[in-house]
Order: structure tokens, then sequence, then C-alpha cells
């Protein structure tokens, strides 16, 4: 946090226009390099774009695998050889991030760090052999598991986060009310301006924003498909019979009226202070059941950390036209109500956010 802050300072300082997107990327990356390997990824120092790993590449090409599974057998084999840039891009770029994942893993054990980090049980497992059910365990798994841990715990963060932050600075009501919350809290509970998780809690306004963050705009878009058993099952009424693929969009369905009330392509934290609206069960932002995001506590923790702390230190002043789908005369949906977002498999927001930062005069 204090190299984001010193960074933001001297934007603040300098007058500087800054694609907040990219710092708020650089930040989800290297509080994950701490949390799993115990050592920063280094990307706020660098502060360059060209420095990231491929993600994208990797969701795009596990997003098409995943959708056509039979082909997984014939992916490491063929699609090398298939001369078609884009494709090509996908490949080297998931070969890029599974060489980071290694390189990952062999500095966490060379460092023998004592420090209780992500990768420290899976690292006791690995000496040990076996894992916590007796099954082989060896590098190959560890280095697995970091992978998982690169792709899983930093691009939806920092998409989330993102699209959040568009959304209150395109709703000045909210945002105002979130600051003036955020104050009341923050003179007597923020070390050094930066809120600890428990004092989150003090911050009801800030959890409802992040609610409807998640509910406006889930970034994990991609169809996790499931099969419906031998026999058929009925489903909302509606036969369909075994061995049929079926999924749940989550984007359209936390914009159904049936399920969330009217006026959703609206950003209404209000919804969530009400306590007869009893909804947050029905986000799956996170994917829902016991093959939910294991990361989402982790995640929702780190969203109001870092919006938190900076809403107490700065105002944010958008320097870019507002964007928004572009709609029909037909459309329910007004203008600048909802970004504009492109998907690989996670959805984010369409281009850079930038802004100017200035100090707040109540700062620490």
């Amino acid at each position: 946090m204090e190299l984001l802050i010193a960074r933001l300072d001297r934007a603040a300082t300098e007058h500087e226009t800054i694609d907040l997107k990219a710092w708020i990327a650089y930040f989800v990356l290297d509080v994950l390099g701490e949390l799993a390997f115990s050592k920063s990824f280094d990307f706020l120092k660098t502060g360059s774009e060209s420095d990231m790993p491929p993600i994208k590449q990797h969701v795009l090409l596990a997003m098409l695998t995943g959708q056509t599974p039979w082909i997984l057998p014939y992916v490491s084999r063929f699609l090398p050889y298939v001369p078609f840039p884009g494709l090509q891009k996908m490949i080297v770029g998931r070969s890029n991030l599974r060489q980071l994942a290694i390189t990952s893993v062999n500095a966490r054990i060379a460092s023998d760090s004592q420090r209780q980090d992500l990768l420290g049980k899976l690292l006791e497992e690995f000496k040990s052999g076996t894992d916590n059910k007796g099954r082989p365990f060896d590098i190959v798994d560890v280095q697995t598991e970091a992978f998982g841990f690169i792709i899983a715990g930093s691009h939806t963060t920092a998409a989330s986060t993102t699209l959040l932050l568009w959304h209150l600075l395109h709703t000045p009501e909210a945002l105002s009310k979130l600051v003036e919350e955020i104050d009341n809290v923050g003179a007597d509970n923020a070390k050094e301006g930066v809120f600890g998780v428990s004092q989150l809690t003090a911050l009801p306004y800030l959890q409802a924003c992040v609610s409807e963050g998640y509910r406006i705009n889930p970034v994990f878009v991609m169809p996790l498909l499931r099969t419906i058993p031998n026999g058929g099952r009925a489903i909302s009424g509606q036969y369909l019979p075994g061995l049929t693929e079926v999924s749940v969009c989550n984007y359209a369905f936390h914009h159904d009226e049936a399920v969330f009330g009217p006026d959703l392509e609206s950003f209404i934290p209000e919804r969530w202070l009400d306590p007869n609206y009893d909804k947050s069960g029905s986000l799956i932002a996170f994917g829902g059941g016991h093959r939910a995001c294991i990361g989402r506590n982790i995640a929702n923790a780190e969203i109001q950390k870092l919006v938190s702390s900076l809403l107490l230190r700065y105002k944010l002043e958008l320097v870019q036209q507002r964007t928004a789908w572009s709609t029909s005369p037909h459309s329910k949906v007004k203008q600048d109500r909802m970004p504009k977002t492109t998907s690989f498999g996670v959805s984010e927001l369409e281009g850079p956010l930038l802004v100017k930062v200035h100090r707040r005069s109540n700062s620490l």
C-alpha cells in the first residue's frame, strides 16, 4: 500500500493524469505475490504494463478449451503448429504464465521463508510427499497450484475494484455518502490513512457499494457448464434430457428483476441496506455452492480495504468522457449508466480509467 500511496501522492503533486485501472492491477498483483509467495512481484515499482503476466491470453484459451473439452487432448499436441497469430499469442502467453509460476515457486523454496503464506501449506505437503488425503504430491502439483493462485487471485479482483470505482465516480450521490462514512470512521480507526481488515465492519455503506458492484458488473462471466444426469431433470418447469449441458449467466441473473428488483442498470447501494432486501445469497459473482471461489473472502477484504483507503486520502476526478454501452433508441438502458466492458472469460472495463488525483485536506 505504501508504494501505491507514494505513486498517487506524486501524481497529485505533479497534477498528473494517471490510469487508475493500471495501477490497481499492479497493486493487486503485488499483494498476491506477498500473500502467495512472501515476495512482491514489484509491478508497482516498475509501473510497466509490458511486464505484466499474460493472464488475459491464458483465460481466453482456458475459456475456449473449457467450452470444448473434447479438444484438450489436441491442445499441446497440435495447436502450437496452427498458423493463426491470435492463437499463437494465447499459447505463448500461457507458457510464459506457467514459467512465472515455476519461477515463483522455486524462489519461495530457495528463500526458506518461515512466513505463513498461501504456498506454505503446499510446501509442507510437498516435503512430506503426500497431500492431506494421502495422495502423492510432488513439485509439479505445487507449481500447478501456484499457477492457479496467479490466475484466480489477480485479474478478477483488479477488474472488480476498477468497475466499482467507475460506478462510484459516475454516481456522485453514492460517492459522497461513502466518503462521508469513511471520514467518520477513518479519523479514529485508520492507521496512517489505511484501514485494517477488522475495521471494515464499521463501514456498512462501503459493504453495500461492494455488493452492488458485484451485482451490476460481475467480472467472472465465463459459463461454468454442468451436465444433466441420465434420466433428465426439470429446471424451472422445463424438462431437459440427460447429458444436456447447462449453465447460469451470472450477468443476466444479476439483472433479473424477478430476483433483484427494479432499476438494475443503476448503481444503487442503498438497496443492500434495506433489512427486507435479503438478496446476498443470490449473488453469484464468485459462483455458488461447494464449488464457489475459495478466495472470495480475501478478494472482498482487499477490495474494501483498497477503496476505503484511497477515498480517505484522495479526491478522484474523472478525466475522460463518460463511457457507456451504445444503446438503440428503443433500449431501456439509459446512456452513461453502464460502463463499456470487454470480456475474454473475465470481464473488465474497456480502456483506461483516467483520473486526476487530489490530496484531501483531512488526509494524513
